[in-house]
């Protein structure tokens, strides 16, 4: 009974993935032949998720000045955008 209560806390404490290892060894791969590393791969992944599915609304026109309050908006990018 001491181990399952052992993994149930080690569950709530963190997040365990199980992978197969041949998927994480073609990944690595893929990761070297481009070169770069998983963690920017997965970094820049996230990334663009979180833009791709952004809630904020877009104001001002072309020229990045609102219509109605008439302030200059301008946008960050962050680097991983400004390469792709």
């Amino acid at each position: 009974m001491e181990d399952w209560e052992e993994d149930k806390y080690l569950k709530k404490k963190r997040l365990s993935v199980r992978m197969e290892e041949e998927p994480l060894r073609r990944f690595g791969e893929l990761c070297r032949q481009q070169g770069t590393t998983p963690s920017h791969v997965i970094r820049d992944f996230i990334f663009r998720f979180i833009a791709r599915n952004s809630k904020t609304p877009r104001q001002g026109n072309a020229s990045g000045e609102s219509k109605k309050t008439g302030c200059v908006t301008t946008r960050v990018i962050h680097p991983v955008f400004a390469l792709s």
